[in-house]
């Protein structure tokens, strides 16, 4: 684990290594471009503005039980990019996540 030492340049908090050595900043965290993270906060906020829809329009129970699909996808993601497995506790999730889907949905149909 890095400590934190404040970096007498622009007071931002550099890693230090566990000899006290203070570390170069990380190029993956900073010092891009400020655009950088523009389509992912687009994305977060389309997302965000939609599910809020879903949730006025829709029935809440069934919305509900689909917004936990992140998790799925959070998973085939983590597999894709980062080569995760995802481990037993995750897939049995994944799993009850699709059975109450389904169970919302045929329960709403009878209705």
């Amino acid at each position: 684990s890095h400590l934190a030492a404040p970096c007498r340049s622009d007071l931002r908090y550099a890693p230090v290594s566990p000899a006290g050595r203070p570390q170069p900043p990380d190029p993956n965290l900073e010092g891009g471009p400020p655009h950088r993270g523009r389509p992912l906060a687009t994305a977060v906020i389309i997302g965000s503005v939609g599910a809020a829809i879903a949730y006025q329009v829709g029935p809440p129970t069934i919305v509900a039980t689909f917004d936990f699909a992140y998790v799925g996808f959070a998973a085939i993601w983590g597999f894709v990019f980062f080569a995760e497995v995802p481990g037993a506790v995750t897939v049995a999730g994944m799993i009850l996540i699709v059975v109450a889907g389904l169970l919302v949905t045929r329960r709403s149909q009878d209705r």
